[in-house]
């Protein structure tokens, strides 16, 4: 039940901390590209977290990713490309085999996706501005499929259509959170 519980805190955290959730992927298969320099361990926030990437599958990664108070939360990632722009969808893994059917029945797993910038020697990576989003899309309505479900703003679009919105703000000012460095820490 712990591990359940520091899912669902790490998914609010993200959620809140920079990340827009989708309920449609981010990426297209013919768009996944594995890239080995993402594995390892990472340490962010002056190393108070890290993120753990391992392979998982033929193209794609599981993180698994600690705060600084110890909550674990695992995903499966898969980077893209997009253009000449890497990204990541973070989609989390199934909750903790002992959870309960009815508890799993009423958990809703999204996609995230961050835009890498860097990848060597540092990780730098950044996502979509939360608020900056919500005043787009009050302004614009159309612009993109969306609702706001308990005062959170989740994407409905297609995976096209995600993907079309990303590439048409990539440059526009302000769209996107400051990125954040994650360090490799030595094995």
């Amino acid at each position: 039940m712990k591990t359940l519980i520091s899912l669902l805190t790490l998914t609010a955290l993200l959620t809140l901390g920079g990340c827009v959730p989708s309920l449609q992927p981010f990426y297209a298969d013919k768009d996944v590209a594995f890239d080995p320099t993402l594995l390892g361990t990472w340490s962010g926030d002056e190393g108070k977290d890290t993120w753990e990437f391992t392979k998982h599958g033929e193209r794609g990664y599981q993180l698994l990713y600690t705060d600084e108070e110890g909550r674990r939360g695992s995903f499966v990632v898969y980077r893209f490309k997009l253009a000449d722009n890497n990204l990541l969808d973070l989609y989390p893994e199934e909750p903790e085999p002992r959870a309960s059917d009815v508890y799993k029945h009423h958990l809703l797993r999204l996609h995230t996706f961050l835009l890498v910038l860097q990848s060597e020697p540092v990780l730098k990576i950044t996502g979509l501005d939360p608020k900056w989003l919500q005043r787009f899309l009050g302004n614009n309505s159309a612009a993109l499929q969306h609702q706001n479900v308990a005062e959170r703003l989740i994407l409905t679009a297609s995976t096209l259509e995600l993907q079309n919105f990303i590439l048409t703000h990539l440059k526009t000012p302000g769209a996107f959170d400051e990125p954040d460095e994650l360090i490799r820490k030595k094995v």
